[in-house]
Parts: C-alpha cells; structure tokens; sequence
C-alpha cells in the first residue's frame, strides 16, 4: 500500500508533523492518516520510511512514494513470542509494578511486536518505545499496534544498536537518563557480540538511576552451555555466522558492570532452557 506525493518539508513542518533523516538519506514521517480497510473499519496508520530528496541548493525537501505500512498485511506472528510472552511478563511485572504512573520503558529489538503489545496491555500507565533494525519487523510492530488499538505504545523507531547513541535518530523519548526501563528479548546470540556492547553502553546512558535493563534468552553458565538442545542450537548458529552464538552471563555481567549495571541474582530459568537476566543502574 503506497500514498504518493510530493510536499515541502517547510509545509509538513507547518502541520505539525514531525520529519527524521536518516543516515540512508530517508526520512521518518511520525503522522497517522485514517485508512478504510476491506472489512470497512477505519484504522489509523503510521506514515514512514519515505525517499528524501533534497535539491541541490538545499532550500527545499521532499518526501516521495511515502509507504503506508501497519496494515493487514504487515503482521509477522512467531509462535516462540506467542509462547514466551507470558512467562517473560511474569518476571517484567514485578519491575514494571515498581515504575508506577507514567513509567517509560524501551524496548531493543523488538522483533515483530508480539511482546510489546502484550505488555502494554497489563500495564496500561507505562508507555513503551519499541525498535528494531529491520523495516519488516517495524511494519508488524506499527500492525500490532493498529489491529490492539493499545494507546500506551508509541510509533516504532529504528536504531541500529551497534552505533553510538549520538547517531541514533533523534527522538524526544530518548534522552540521556529518560527510561525507566529496557528490555531485550532474544538478540545477543542471534548478532555479533558488539550488540551487547552497544546495549550495556546505550543502557548505561539511558536508564535513569535504578532503572532496569531486562534480557532473556539462552545463555551459557560459566562457561558450560546446557542441556544438549542448546548445544546443538548454539553449534547450529556458529555455522550459520562465526560471530553469532550463546553467550556466558558472566561475560555479560562484566560488560554490564563497566557500564554502570549491577546483575540481580539469582538469575531467573524459563521454559525452553531459557533465562531472565535482570540488572539496575547504580544509583
């Protein structure tokens, strides 16, 4: 489903809506139009990821072939998030609880946008910034947010979490101390080991004092990866990119701790040989 057209940045401006660049020379639109869906109910859809073409006097900008996405047609359901999501609230809502009224959480690689949503719904007074490198995944996350009408969920941005905070987009959610809490679900063994290092380092200037950061998935344990299903899933993912793999807690934990992050313990077990890792920033 694409919209068409060709505005000034000055006219968008003056509506209100708000315009990001990106380092792809793209522009975010943050602004929702009411579309009518073939079942004839209106939803609201975000507007994002349109060209940005500037002239060569850079006087003038516009935003072309402008994609409306959040539709029917963008949800992506992993049944692993349908199956994790519970267990992963009943750990998050003791946390959550604790944030109270106005409570601002982010949430990193937010996947399709299974979780977020599912959060948002039992704690309606905290509003949630989910994100992700991947425009798929942006769409379905923008879809959940339409097809659950949850309120407390904003636009889904996009951050590329091995880069400095500094060349992130910018948004006014996102500033240094702003969050109460992180969360990031099943990322670090999936990607090179410096998503962990920008995650504890985008944490450690995030997370206002005693603010949480929350990671699950599977870990090794002192150097040892157990039981024999995540031997053969660790050994599966090293073939598919050397640089992927389980991570040991302890090496998680001393990244944490050299950016401000002590663990609690015990560390939580999960279903299907998983882990809940909780730390807080110092206070």
């Amino acid at each position: 489903m694409h919209l068409f057209l060709s505005a000034a940045v000055g006219q968008f401006m003056e509506r209100g809506r708000s315009l990001k660049r990106n380092e792809r020379n793209r522009v975010q639109i943050f602004e929702v139009y009411p579309l009518r869906y073939p079942d004839n109910v209106a939803r609201e859809v975000s507007v994002v990821d349109a060209c940005l073409i500037v002239d060569p006097d850079n006087k003038m900008a516009y935003a072309d072939k402008v994609e409306l996405f959040g539709g029917y047609d963008d949800l992506i359901r992993v049944p692993a998030a349908e199956r994790n999501k519970g267990p992963i609230l009943e750990v998050l809502q003791q946390h959550l609880k604790k944030i109270g009224d106005n409570g601002f959480v982010f949430e990193v690689a937010s996947g399709p946008g299974q979780h977020v949503v599912h959060f948002a719904q039992s704690f309606p007074s905290v509003t949630f910034l989910p994100s992700d490198c991947d425009v798929s995944y942006l769409k379905s996350i923008q879809a959940y947010i339409n097809k659950t009408n949850v309120k407390n969920v904003l636009s889904p941005v996009y951050i590329d979490i091995t880069q400095p905070l500094s060349q992130w987009p910018q948004h006014e959610r996102l500033q240094p101390q702003s969050c109460d809490g992180i969360i990031n679900v099943n990322m670090i063994h999936i990607s090179p080991w410096d998503t962990c290092e920008g995650l504890m380092s985008a944490a450690g200037q995030l997370l206002k004092p005693g603010g949480f950061l929350y990671m699950y998935g599977p870990f090794k344990v002192g150097g040892v990866i157990s039981p024999d299903s995540n031997v053969q899933f660790d050994s599966m993912l090293r073939s598919r990119n050397s640089s992927w793999g389980l991570r040991d807690i302890d090496d998680v934990k001393q990244l944490a701790e050299q950016n401000g992050l002590l663990m609690d313990t015990p560390v939580v077990d999960m279903p299907a040989n998983n882990k809940s890792l909780i730390f807080h920033k110092k206070r």
